[in-house]
């Protein structure tokens, strides 16, 4: 634009007449008014050399650099939204659990735009997930490092670290973000994590209080806090964290996980029943193991269904002949129909 002005207005090409002589003249744009007429101030030849012609070529040469300056930052926009696209497919891949195709897709947009935190965020997710976990903490630190130190992914890398064992790594990931955002839920989650990792469970336990204090519907931590719990036999507590978590979840979408854990909590609170219909529910989501089945039959035994604790103990041995548990709880089920057969 500052060219623009200068061609137009910085050199003029006019005539004037003056005494009736025409006179061609070149003038350099310092204009007055006078009355109601602008005058154009005449320049000589080095004035016209050492200032205009100058003047001229830094416009030429400005407008040429911003043309250039304008074309590179189109082709950096146009990195970023390609790359972009790559990794949004990418996640559209891992939705339909296309996990191969998700992680090449990642891996493009990486190379597309090595500067977007996304990108090398969800291929270290990839990573991790096909167990190159190497590559992924480094893909994340990566994430962590271009964000600026976004507090999520800060999390994010501290859960890996957490899981390498690098506790003390990950707690400072947390602790640096919660300095930066105190009430994100997930940083306290890490660091109760962490102290279970450690073996303070009551601690562990007071950090995904606070974590749920700040973020109620927190399914992992709930199953956590309600594990923890039942080990410290706080089982009316213990079920509380569980039914809460239930009530957030759509039934038909419940973790087998949570099934189990709560059947295990009505055992331990006696309420048999209400434990074998947890255990029959978990074998629906498709678990298949012997101890699943065991834990039916014994809910079932205490029951007095002993028949139905019979078959599901015929289950367990199906799968596995020698499982000792089972083998014990089959020869008890025996004994006590063996002596309800004598008392007819």
């Amino acid at each position: 634009m500052f060219g623009s002005r200068l061609r137009n207005s910085t050199i003029l090409r006019f005539w004037s007449n003056k005494n009736g002589a025409r006179t061609d003249r070149l003038t350099l744009a310092a204009p007055a008014v006078k009355g109601c007429c602008t005058v154009l101030a005449p320049c000589s030849v080095s004035l016209l050399r050492k200032v205009v012609l100058p003047l001229i070529l830094w416009a030429v040469c400005s407008a040429h650099s911003g043309c250039r300056s304008v074309s590179k930052k189109n082709a950096i926009n146009q990195e970023v939204v390609s790359c972009r696209q790559q990794w949004q497919q990418g996640l559209d891949a891992a939705q339909r659990g296309a996990w191969d195709q998700a992680e090449r897709l990642f891996a493009s947009a990486v190379q597309t735009c090595p500067s977007d935190e996304w990108a090398h965020q969800y291929y270290a997710d990839a990573l991790w997930r096909k167990n190159s976990q190497t590559e992924a903490l480094r893909e994340m630190q990566k994430a962590v490092e271009l964000s600026g130190q976004d507090p999520q992914l800060l999390v994010r890398f501290g859960e890996m670290l957490s899981a390498r064992g690098d506790l003390t790594k990950a707690r400072e990931c947390a602790v640096d973000a919660l300095r930066s955002q105190p009430r994100l839920a997930s940083a306290r989650a890490l660091l109760g994590d962490i102290a279970w990792a450690e073996g303070h469970r009551s601690v562990a336990l007071d950090h995904y209080w606070r974590a749920l204090s700040l973020q109620p519907e927190y399914p992992r931590v709930q199953f956590a806090a309600a594990k923890i719990c039942f080990q410290q036999q706080k089982f009316q507590q213990a079920l509380v964290y569980v039914q809460n978590l239930m009530d957030v979840t759509p039934s038909s979408k419940t973790p087998a996980a949570t099934l189990r854990l709560e059947g295990a909590i009505y055992m331990a609170m006696g309420r048999f029943p209400d434990a074998a219909s947890s255990f029959q529910l978990a074998i629906g989501r498709g678990v298949s193991e012997p101890q699943i089945f065991y834990d039916l039959a014994e809910a079932e035994f205490q029951s007095g269904e002993f028949s139905q604790a019979q078959r599901a103990i015929q289950e367990a041995l199906n799968l596995d002949v020698q499982h000792e548990p089972s083998l014990h709880l089959l020869a008890r089920i025996q004994s006590q129909q063996s002596a309800a057969a004598k008392k007819r």
